[in-house]
């Protein structure tokens, strides 16, 4: 069973909640320091005890002990995974010129000479880059992390019931086809097995194809805090060719369509930026799409040019397949879809004649 609290009673019960260790609550407010080009004077140092929400959990099958941070304040939540013993970690807020330090039990450090010695470290790698600050403060077991820079709400509430039944309806037809896959959406720092995904990071938001106990096609979605949701897919590559990413397209449409975040904001648009031609044809010959290319010249970094197209209908498979040619330009094709009507009963028409028995629908993998 999980062992863990009613507020966190719907984990996955490979994810156990940790126990703190009884520490002492003594705790500070402000302490100035000064020196370097940073305004330590100024810096706050675990001032705002209840701005963040921190809990340790360990995932059994993936054997990672993680922090699981929500910012209260901006809905937003933070992963940092690989807990080590003896570790300090330290979120860093530089738009608001506040810290908070934390042990590796998750318990926050507020002993003077402690907070003094890590400071000086601060201080005397403040005029590295923070690539080379990180590292160098590594070496002294102090792991740095950055927060707080975008202030756009996450997706971390979303009517969960309501997609289930979607993705229990959807599973049933994909494993008619194929019994061996199956479809989970969540979080990434919740999923197990080995997982296939555009970004590392665990707090990203999953739709998973499993393929037995591992991910091995995803689509990443990132929500813009108000009405979009941006997507990116991967592929495990000895999966590729077998139609998964265009059922998981067509899938993240139909799930955006009913899908309502932090109790209120409905998804009208889904972006997805296109990495190859291949990518950014599947969504343009089958939905209706506004298309936005970006391209940058190389050897001109200032020489950037923005081509809005509005009606699909002027986009060919060829046009598309030239973008990706020009070894001199960086070309990125972003293409929204809006939720209406027309993409949404295409998405489904395609889902099913991906299930189906009829050519053109996805390869099964060996059982």
């Amino acid at each position: 069973m999980i062992k863990t609290n009613k507020r966190n009673s719907n984990k996955s019960k490979h994810i156990k909640k940790l126990k703190k260790q009884k520490k002492s609550k003594k705790r500070i407010n402000q302490v100035k320091f000064i020196g370097g080009g940073f305004d330590f004077n100024k810096l706050e140092i675990n001032k705002d005890l209840n701005r963040l929400s921190i809990d340790s959990y360990y995932n059994e099958i993936n054997d990672i002990e993680y922090f699981l941070i929500i910012d209260n304040y901006l809905n937003r939540q933070i992963v940092i995974e690989k807990i080590q013993e003896d570790y300090i970690y330290i979120l860093h807020d530089d738009k608001r010129n506040q810290i908070y330090v934390l042990d590796n039990d998750s318990e926050y450090i507020n002993d003077l000479d402690r907070l003094e010695g890590i400071m000086k470290l601060l201080q005397d790698t403040n005029d590295l880059t923070y690539r080379r600050k990180k590292e160098e403060l590594m070496k002294h077991k102090i792991n740095l992390i950055r927060f707080g820079m975008n202030d756009k709400k996450q997706c971390l509430d979303f009517n969960k019931d309501n997609i289930n039944s979607v993705l229990e309806d959807l599973n049933k037809k994909i494993q008619n086809k194929c019994p061996e896959l199956s479809l989970k959406l969540d979080y990434k720092y919740k999923l197990t097995g080995k997982i296939t995904s555009f970004y590392a990071r665990l707090e990203t938001l999953l739709l998973c194809l499993y393929y037995g106990v591992d991910c091995i096609s995803s689509i990443s979605l990132g929500y813009n805090g108000e009405d979009t949701m941006y997507i990116n897919s991967c592929t495990k590559e000895d999966k590729r060719g077998n139609k998964y990413n265009k059922l998981l397209r067509c899938i993240i449409i139909i799930i955006c369509d009913i899908l309502v975040c932090n109790d209120n904001r409905r998804i009208m648009n889904i972006i997805s930026w296109a990495a190859n031609p291949i990518s950014a044809w599947l969504l343009i010959s089958n939905f209706q799409t506004n298309i936005k290319i970006v391209k940058e010249d190389e050897k001109e970094e200032d020489k950037t040019e923005i081509i809005n197209i509005v009606d699909y209908n002027e986009i060919t498979r060829e046009f598309i397949e030239n973008l990706y040619k020009d070894k001199d330009e960086i070309t990125m094709i972003y293409i929204t879809i809006p939720l209406n009507t027309i993409n949404v009963n295409r998405a489904n028409e395609l889902v099913d004649n991906l299930l189906s028995d009829i050519s053109g629908s996805i390869i099964c993998p060996p059982p």
